[in-house]
């Protein structure tokens, strides 16, 4: 039985190399890349006109929403639109030196001993509030801030 094996095993070797035709040519198919989707052009004009200065933008279908990410004044940005163009909501990701002198004044006041790391500003319905996350020496907290009043969303106790 141990010589059987090696036997097959050899065969096998010796009909892989001789299936090899090196001087034949394989042409593949042509491969067509389509999208699932079209951006609707009410949406591409209400995004155009809103952030005329964005960059490296992303689009996703959400449903039957688009979700776009993108960059505008250096800023990550996500906005959400409707199908018929309407701005359902938009997200701005910043750090502590593109936080409004107002807000770092509301943050600092409520959270002297914290130090703010980053936030971003929500506008939604027409309204804008801002969500900051904040460290501590013994805990994180996150904070939204809406119409000049804070209120703590979330603490977490460092281990």
């Amino acid at each position: 039985m141990k010589r059987f094996i090696p036997f097959i095993f050899i065969q096998l070797l010796s009909a892989a190399g001789f299936s090899q035709d090196k001087d034949s040519v394989v042409t593949l198919p042509e491969v067509v890349i389509t999208a699932e989707w079209m951006i609707n052009e009410q949406i591409d004009r209400s995004f155009a006109a809103r952030f005329p200065e964005s960059y490296d933008i992303v689009w996703r279908k959400l449903n039957k929403d688009y979700l776009i990410k993108f960059i505008e004044v250096d800023l990550k940005h996500q906005s959400l639109f409707r199908k018929g163009g309407s701005l359902v909501y938009d997200i701005i990701y910043v750090n502590e030196s593109h936080l409004p002198k107002k807000i770092v004044d509301i943050v600092t006041n409520a959270y002297r001993d914290f130090n703010i790391t980053n936030g971003a500003r929500i506008e939604r319905a027409g309204r804008e509030f801002w969500i900051i996350n904040l460290d501590g020496i013994r805990s994180y907290v996150v904070a939204r801030i809406d119409d000049d009043e804070i209120n703590e969303v979330k603490r977490i106790i460092k281990q």
